[in-house]
């Protein structure tokens, strides 16, 4: 039913969608929406996370439910 695998670059804008909207339902309500929202424009963007995966020091793997895309 789960499945863990690396994420890739070519998993760059699945992998962007699910940490933001995992990232609003864990912290929206931690500050006023406008620094939510700007929050997460800078810091869950493509660019950011290509950033990321390039990089050998960091480590992202994707998990998935029944084959849809659940969590990071």
């Amino acid at each position: 039913m789960f499945k863990i695998v690396k994420a890739k670059l070519q998993d760059v804008s699945a992998l962007t969608q699910v940490a933001k909207k995992s990232f609003f339902e864990s912290h929206g309500h931690s500050a006023s929406p406008e620094d939510i929202s700007n929050y997460i424009v800078t810091n869950f963007n493509e660019a950011s996370f290509i950033k990321e995966l390039s990089s050998s020091r960091n480590l992202y793997q994707l998990i998935y439910y029944k084959d849809k895309l659940v969590g990071y």
